[in-house]
């Protein structure tokens, strides 16, 4: 090929090649500096659990159902042991809005283990305003049913809980959203048709809606573009076995959306059926 390009294409396909070895090519300096917090002293060990457990929470984002399963049973078990550590991770990932899978999954953890700590949980939040201010702030349907589930669990007499409750309540109205027929044309929105019908047979849909979930489609996805979304995709079916992937990078994306544009419409007395409708299927 040499004949055929260029000296400045040469020079960038040097340059390129050159960074690719380096990023594989480590130093034993910067391998020694990567893990050093290995070689702290044993009153750093708080600091290397937090770092477990992050990496736990992240690995809540594996694309197989069945390692996720056996992270989030982990977490559930290390709940036991090292509560407020746990709760406190959990927290601040449901509370990160930053559309990942183990967002919603720590939601769900944290509903499931509310019922035996409640107390540690309502630790985290009395005394912190901004995760107030957080989950008053959640736009994602099921991260709102999850935190309902978890105020309500969470009995102490404590006025700023009950204030809390009482402001989180008016996510879910008492009357049902009178809502109408759609019809989806959009072939974007084709993994989530399924979810979408199911919701429209609650009346909770309407041209409205739609419109929201496009909007909150393009939002989700404008830092790679829609496209660029479906060939990473593609990229981890490849890379793992495709059939344990129920859901795949740009499925949850449209998920997600589904959820946002979703928030408010929700009547307290369609809550179970909702959930039944868009909750991880391994949940």
């Amino acid at each position: 090929m040499s004949d055929k390009l260029d000296a400045d294409i040469k020079e960038t396909i040097i340059i390129y090649v050159k960074d690719h070895i380096e990023y594989i090519i480590r130093s034993e300096g910067d391998f020694k500096e990567k893990y050093e917090w290995l070689s702290l002293p044993i009153s750093a060990q708080c600091n290397i659990d937090e770092q477990l457990v992050q990496f736990l929470v992240w690995l809540l984002n594996h694309p197989f159902s069945t390692v996720r399963k056996k992270v989030g049973d982990t977490l559930f078990w290390l709940s036991t042991k090292k509560s407020s550590l746990i709760v406190s991770s959990l927290i601040k990932d449901s509370l990160a809005n930053d559309s990942d899978l183990s967002n919603e999954y720590s939601g769900y953890l944290l509903k499931e283990m509310s019922t035996t700590l409640s107390k540690e949980i309502w630790s985290c939040l009395k005394n912190d305003q901004d995760v107030k201010t957080d989950i008053l702030g959640l736009d994602h349907t099921m991260l709102q049913i999850y935190w309902r589930e978890i105020l309500e669990n969470c009995s102490e007499e404590d006025e700023e809980l009950h204030k809390l409750q009482q402001r989180f309540g008016s996510f879910f109205p008492t009357d049902n959203f009178d809502g109408r027929d759609v019809y989806i044309e959009d072939v974007e929105l084709l993994p989530v048709l399924d979810t979408l019908y199911d919701l429209n047979n609650l009346n909770l849909l309407n041209a409205a809606y739609i419109n929201n979930l496009k909007l909150q489609r393009e939002r989700l996805t404008c830092d790679l573009g829609e496209a660029e979304h479906q060939r990473v995709e593609r990229y981890i079916r490849r890379s793992f076995l495709e059939e344990e992937i129920e859901m795949g990078h740009y499925h949850y994306k449209l998920n997600t959306a589904v959820n946002k544009a979703l928030s408010g419409r929700v009547s307290v007395e369609q809550i179970k059926e909702v959930s039944e409708i868009l909750r991880i299927t391994e949940l």
